[in-house]
């Protein structure tokens, strides 16, 4: 998490910010519903949710350099005061009051620490909605699908067209603000993988189909021969189940470069 700020805006204090090897590499959060549980006759239930219970935030991390022990005994201050904080990292906020602050003396210049939090209140604005994926992600998701099946596939012409493809949406930096041009530029490839697709389909739904007979052997014909058709068909088979999958993939990813128009 080095690429984000974690920040302790103290009242009535000065503000903490974590940095460098301060800052952890990760800080779990969420909790519980708080509940209350009336068990019935009959094994039946009655639940009230109370609220959110907010479990603490804590973490760990190391505090480096010529001010290690006076930012540490800064953090202990904090926890020894009571003070109200506000805790804040990406999009996160949280009210919070220092519950506990541990440091190891290993040199004045190095003290790894561990600190939690107790949760006031939630200060974060609440998402109510599943926000829906960009229309880059869906096509990076769409891509890696695609070149995995096509590995499955194993059809060289159609692994080639793939890594065209796959070439042509790593070109594309936005594909909700792109071009005409660079939609067109991606639109090309898809439908050459499409056209090989439905070629592949067809070869390999007539190979999947030739044992006709139950067991797939013919009286008195050679077994040797009738084995070869066999695992022929069974390969043919799983090719085809991975060509259907790729096509529904691409048919996707055609229909999503028009939403990008």
């Amino acid at each position: 998490m080095v690429d984000t700020v974690v920040h302790l805006a103290v009242q009535g204090g000065d503000d903490f910010y974590f940095t460098y090897a301060e800052v952890p590499q990760k800080i779990p959060f969420g909790g519980k519903q708080a509940l209350t549980v009336h068990k019935l006759v009959g094994g039946r239930r009655s639940v009230d949710a109370m609220g959110p219970d907010d479990k603490p935030l804590q973490w760990s991390g190391m505090l480096l350099g010529q001010s290690a022990l006076p930012r540490a005994r800064y953090l202990d201050w904090l926890r020894k005061s009571g003070k109200q904080c506000v805790l804040t990292w990406s999009e996160l906020a949280y009210l919070v009051v220092v519950e506990s602050f541990d440091a190891d003396f290993e040199r004045f210049y190095k003290m790894p620490y561990t600190i939690s939090c107790l949760v006031v209140q939630d200060l974060s604005q609440p998402i109510m909605a599943t926000p829906s994926p960009s229309l880059d992600d869906v096509m990076r998701d769409d891509i890696t699908k695609a070149l995995a099946a096509g590995q499955k596939i194993g059809d060289g012409p159609l692994t080639g067209l793939l890594t065209t493809l796959d070439t042509a949406i790593k070109a594309v930096s936005s594909f909700a603000s792109a071009s005409t041009a660079a939609i067109n530029s991606v639109t090309g490839p898809v439908l050459a993988v499409q056209g090989r697709v439905n070629t592949l389909i067809g070869s390999v739904g007539s190979t999947a189909g030739n044992i006709g007979t139950l067991g797939g052997l013919l009286p008195g014909s050679n077994v040797t021969l009738q084995a070869a058709k066999i695992t022929n068909s069974a390969i043919a088979a799983n090719q085809l189940s991975q060509l259907l999958n790729l096509q529904s993939v691409t048919g996707r990813m055609w229909r999503n470069l028009g939403m990008g128009k």
